[in-house]
């Protein structure tokens, strides 16, 4: 039987770079066992090898060997790892005492395991096993001795028995970073979606899943799947914390994750169809299909039109590690926003050839949050990462809905960099200059106005000419200019001033600019806007 670096490690109760130490340290008559075939060890070997030189924290080594010999028929055949993985679900359910109920009272375990169940992932399989069961349940007590837990336990076996070795478990993995990225932005819309819980669509999401935190209180559910990706994900999810439910019917859940990794272009856009107007659907699937030129345009620019499609995020390249070329895209649907639709937004974001880091994942997942509120609520959000595009340009210019407009500024001539401001500090005497680190954030962009105004951030709005005069003294301020600069010191009478149909007031976070160039930040709204330089608002 051939085992990995990984299994030796197992046995051994040691982390892998130790087996490679024992490799290199060892030599001669007392040499670590030399691979086989293709880095593997032949298993008897390296378990003598142990029990002679004392190495490693396991002093009966040979106790693990039913449990590799399992492991190995798992690795090699889809219905015996599906096998082992009900087993340990089985084992989870019960509890410690699973091998010696089997040895006493086997009907008694037997009957209990439809009750344990609460998933429907795992009592067939076990059914199934008879008389093989007992010894099945004792390799993976052996296996769990060897972990710290049941949900450790498990996600070591997906890992790297299942992923790693079944190409239909590897199909549907995800990498460690888009697995995150997809759990934590999740776990962000599910914040503000009213506590109605978080439900896995395609019922086959074991990769983000597990990257929930153990003590999220919030309710998880997941649609019955019974390919043996989608039984396995449930016994995922059973051996962990959560608040779980296996469902039927998507409706009453407040976010909806579904990673389509392999749909066609119809499936892919009818799961981006809402059941629930109340539901926010993040939706994973191939960039050719979701914001490349590729595929079904047509269908994708409906959607677009209806003003669900919220936000649009093209993946880098190695999200999908068994086709690591291969590009993935999410898309945010929610319900369309009571913008009309010349003013509907898009927001965007092309992540190509950039590192999925926990600083952007947090700002994307702020962000997408924020995206799927109302219009009021986006406009005082200083994006991160997404970018704010009007829909019906995206559909006039068509081809890829990620592409970037706009073009890198042209860095300026400095005396100095900011990396040179504490040393500059310190000559001047100034202590306690704190150090300065680039953002997370995107660099700084260049655009015209005429650019910002057709990707939908900057808006002209025709205002109306109002005498001062007539509007007479009050409280509700205007923005002149004095002495060319911006001020606030004039004030109307507001029943007068908003009795004209088009007096305009800024809104908070709005940006007055006037001659100089110069500009200020109105953080309250609420005020008019002179026109100078004559006396009109």
């Amino acid at each position: 039987m051939l085992i990995t670096a990984t299994d030796v490690a197992m046995i051994a109760r040691v982390r892998r770079p130790v087996v490679s130490v024992w490799r290199k340290r060892y030599v001669g008559v007392d040499a670590f066992p030399e691979p086989v075939a293709d880095g593997a060890f032949d298993a008897a070997h390296v378990v003598a090898w142990l029990a002679e030189h004392g190495r490693g924290n396991n002093r009966q080594p040979e106790r693990m060997l039913p449990l590799l010999t399992m492991l190995s028929e798992a690795r090699a055949d889809v219905t015996r790892a599906m096998d082992l993985s009900a087993v340990l679900a089985f084992r989870a359910a019960f509890g410690e005492t699973l091998v010696d109920h089997l040895s006493d009272a086997p009907g008694r375990a037997i009957d209990a395991v439809e009750r344990l169940d609460r998933l429907t992932c795992f009592a067939r399989e076990v059914r199934a096993l008879g008389d093989e069961l007992p010894r099945t349940a004792l390799a993976v007590d052996a296996f769990l001795d060897e972990r710290f837990g049941a949900a450790d336990a498990m996600q070591w076996f997906t890992d790297d028995c299942l992923v790693r070795h079944l190409p239909l478990f590897g199909a549907a993995a995800l990498s460690a970073e888009a697995a995150e990225l997809i759990a934590h932005a999740a776990l962000t819309l599910t914040d503000g979606a009213g506590g109605r819980g978080l439900l896995d669509a395609a019922g086959t999401g074991f990769a983000w899943l597990s990257r929930l935190p153990a003590e999220w209180p919030g309710r998880v559910g997941i649609r019955l799947d019974e390919s043996p990706v989608g039984r396995h994900t449930r016994r995922v999810l059973q051996t962990g914390d959560w608040d779980t439910y296996a469902v039927a019917d998507e409706r009453g859940w407040g976010v909806a994750v579904h990673a389509a990794l392999d749909a066609d272009d119809a499936e892919l856009f009818r799961r981006a169809a809402l059941v629930d107007d109340d539901q926010i659907r993040l939706l994973v699937g191939p960039a050719r299909l979701l914001c490349d030129e590729t595929g079904d345009v047509v269908a994708r620019d409906e959607l677009l039109r209806d003003g669900v499609v919220r936000a649009v995020v093209k993946l880098p390249a190695g999200c999908r590690p068994a086709h690591p070329r291969e590009a993935l895209a999410m898309w945010l649907v929610a319900e369309r926003d009571e913008l009309p639709f010349e003013h509907h937004r898009t927001f965007v974001a092309d992540l190509t050839g950039v590192a999925l880091t926990a600083e952007l994942i947090g700002d994307l997942a702020r962000d997408l949050a924020v995206a799927a509120l109302d219009a009021a609520v986006q406009q005082h959000r200083s994006w991160r990462v997404l970018r704010p595009v009007l829909t019906r340009h995206l559909l006039a210019r068509g081809g890829s809905l990620v592409a970037v407009s706009a073009v890198p500024a042209r860095r300026a001539a400095a005396d100095f960099s900011a990396d040179e401001l504490p040393a500059m500090a310190a000559q001047l005497g100034l202590a306690g200059f704190p150090a300065l680190s680039r953002g997370p954030g995107t660099g700084r962009r260049e655009v015209s106005a005429q650019a910002g105004i057709a990707d939908g951030w900057l808006r002209l709005v025709s205002g109306s000419r109002l005498p001062l005069a007539e509007l007479g003294n009050g409280d509700l301020a205007v923005w002149t200019v004095a002495e060319g600069r911006l001020d606030r010191s004039v004030g109307v009478d507001r029943l007068t001033a908003l009795a004209h149909r088009r007096a305009w007031l800024t809104r908070p976070g709005d940006v007055i600019i006037g001659p100089g160039p110069s500009a200020v930040v109105d953080a309250h709204g609420g005020s008019l806007v002179a026109a100078p330089p004559g006396p009109c608002v």
